[in-house]
């Protein structure tokens, strides 16, 4: 199953599961990353929370540090 990025365009078939591969099988040089600048590599990182939270963490930082922003009640 794919979710986030790629979810629409898998449904649709304009990506095809074949051509996707995990980021980690490109670092480690598994899979071939792009070839050419035509080429275009999307980085899905749905499901890492912990990156999200850090980024908001560093958002709500830099937000109170500059006094910009406002807390609101969800």
């Amino acid at each position: 199953m794919t979710v986030g990025e790629l979810e629409i365009p898998v449904q649709t078939g304009k990506v095809q599961p074949a051509q996707l591969t995990e980021i980690g099988h490109v670092l480690l040089g598994q899979v071939t990353g792009r070839q050419t600048a035509e080429e275009i590599t999307v980085f899905d990182s749905t499901g890492i929370a912990l990156q999200d939270l850090a980024v908001t963490k560093q958002v709500l930082d830099t937000a109170t540090e500059r006094k910009i922003g406002q807390i609101v009640e969800l």
